[in-house]
């Protein structure tokens, strides 16, 4: 049974980080929005170092705090 669920699970991007400032290694935060009329990436932060949006946004992967991420920047 495992076996077959593993052939049919499927895995989706839902964050990713944006190199913006090549130089200074700044990274824009993404989320993934569901949305209906979107149904894309949308930015949910300001550049910043890939540790501190790394530590700042992962956390809420697989919770409901992730759809509260944006930016209204």
């Amino acid at each position: 049974m495992m076996t077959v669920l593993r052939q049919q699970m499927h895995y989706s991007p839902m964050m990713q980080f944006i190199l913006s400032d090549e130089e200074r290694r700044l990274f824009w935060p993404q989320r993934y929005c569901f949305c209906g009329s979107i149904d894309g990436w949308i930015s949910i932060g300001v550049p910043d170092t890939l540790a501190h949006v790394v530590k700042t946004y992962v956390k809420h992967l697989g919770k409901a705090s992730y759809f509260e991420l944006f930016s209204y920047s």
